[in-house]
């Protein structure tokens, strides 16, 4: 069960995403997550998310970096909502919370599923996919992913970014090279770390790796 409310925002984005983009109607819906199912008398627990239709078949799950929301994804979740490609903002970062999303974008119909995720999200979506697999997800990508079991699913395509001065930057490497195949690595100067990413320096060029690695069927940038 899915509890919906529609939302029409004016987004006003704290980060420009590419040369030419002006803030938009966005149009999403504020809906509660069934992270575990009910059993008996005890309630189902629910979580919260924002979710970005859009036509077709591709959707991302968004998990957010500690101390961060699911506000911190939408005009990132907007730029790809207007090229086509649906979202979930999750509000949980724990591995049930990755599946509630999936599920819940499997459910509305989208079948060709990329995970994103931040410092501890990012960690939330490896031990995610440990304990589970699911031939909708393709591709994942990572941003300066926080501590989790080795990525070693060899049908699915990785992408880690991190600053090279993150504090995080060692255990990114470390995720990067305990991933099966295919995979890429992609570092950027400085400190900025993971979401931080989107809003600096290198915030256009952040933004168009991942859509090229989204649209190429090969998943490289």
């Amino acid at each position: 069960m899915f509890v919906r409310g529609l939302c029409f925002c004016l987004l006003l984005p704290v980060f420009h995403l590419t040369p030419g983009i002006a803030p938009a109607l966005a149009d999403f819906e504020e809906v509660r997550l069934v992270v575990k199912e009910a059993r008996g008398e005890r309630a189902a627990i629910e979580s919260e998310a924002s979710f970005f239709a859009a036509d077709g078949a591709n959707a991302i799950v968004f998990v957010h970096q500690s101390g961060s929301d699911k506000e911190s994804w939408h005009p990132l979740a907007e730029y790809f909502q207007a090229r086509d490609v649906a979202s979930v903002a999750l509000e949980g970062i724990l591995a049930e919370d990755v599946w509630a999303g999936v599920d819940f974008l499997k459910a509305e119909g989208y079948s060709d599923i990329v995970l994103i995720g931040a410092s501890l999200g990012g960690g939330g979506i490896l031990r995610a996919l440990q304990r589970r697999q699911d031939d909708a997800i393709g591709k994942v990508v990572l941003l300066a992913p926080g501590p989790g079991p080795a990525l070693e699913d060899a049908g699915i395509d990785k992408l880690v970014i991190v600053a090279e001065q993150d504090f995080y930057a060692d255990r990114a490497h470390d995720a990067f090279e305990e991933a099966a195949e295919p995979k890429t690595l992609q570092l950027y100067p400085g400190t900025e770390h993971a979401q931080a990413l989107l809003e600096g320096e290198y915030k256009d060029d952040v933004i168009r790796r991942i859509t090229s690695f989204m649209q190429d069927p090969n998943g490289r940038p």
